[in-house]
């Protein structure tokens, strides 16, 4: 079982590290957490990339986290926290000298655009991907390579629920990897219409496939609840 929390209510004191096989992960109050956010926008749609050990294409996505928001500032704190654990916790990772650590945030600069949350897509050994998609409405959405491009386009808007699947050190590099376990589409704010032209890549919150359901993959409850 798995605490659900948000940033807000994210005790920074309770974070800890501990080993789950070979891998390294974030817990909280000595459990495994998800990490529900606040509405994200989508500056650049779905990242795609193939990696030499898989059979499948690997999709992430970065997201803009609201800078009136003290979101920025949790996630900040959150990327420190993660890395100062690494150094109080040298012996999960075999590391001689701390002080030849970097940090590799996964809330990071992206060259001249504000920072960007980096969330990971993450597939079965089938190919299927395991994140829940559900419509503004809360109602199921079938995803697959034919849509995912479509369905997280440039300039949607989104709200998550996240999960650390690992905590790593590479190179004097120390980073995490949050994969995301639901997604849900939010409807713009008049605010964001007036401040987003709206162009071909944006699309409607309904599909042929918006609704149909797949009881083998999509089985648990929307998680993610509207402010």
């Amino acid at each position: 079982m798995s605490l659900l929390t948000t940033l807000d209510n994210l005790v920074f004191s309770n974070l800890n590290l501990a080993k789950s096989g070979r891998v390294v992960k974030l817990i909280c109050d000595k459990q495994p957490f998800n990490l529900k956010t606040n509405t994200m926008y989508l500056p650049f749609g779905v990242n795609k990339f193939k990696k030499q050990w898989s059979n499948f294409d690997e999709y992430s996505i970065d997201c803009y986290v609201d800078s009136s928001t003290t979101d920025n500032e949790k996630y900040n704190e959150l990327n420190d926290n993660i890395f100062n654990l690494v150094k109080e916790n040298t012996q999960l990772f075999n590391i001689p000298d701390v002080s030849t650590l970097s940090n590799s945030p996964f809330y990071r600069d992206n060259k001249s655009y504000p920072k960007l949350l980096k969330l990971q897509l993450p597939r079965d050994t089938n190919g299927n991907f395991t994140t829940q998609f559900f419509d503004d409405t809360g109602k199921i959405i079938i995803v697959d390579e034919t849509n995912i491009e479509e369905i997280l386009a440039k300039k949607v808007t989104i709200k998550t629920l996240i999960t650390c699947s690992k905590v790593w050190v590479y190179q004097n590099k120390v980073g995490s990897i949050w994969n995301v376990l639901q997604i849900k589409l939010t409807p713009k704010t008049t605010q964001e219409e007036n401040d987003v032209s709206e162009d071909s890549s944006d699309i409607s919150h309904t599909s042929s496939k918006s609704n149909k359901s797949n009881g083998s993959l999509y089985n648990q409850k929307l998680l993610i609840e509207d402010d």
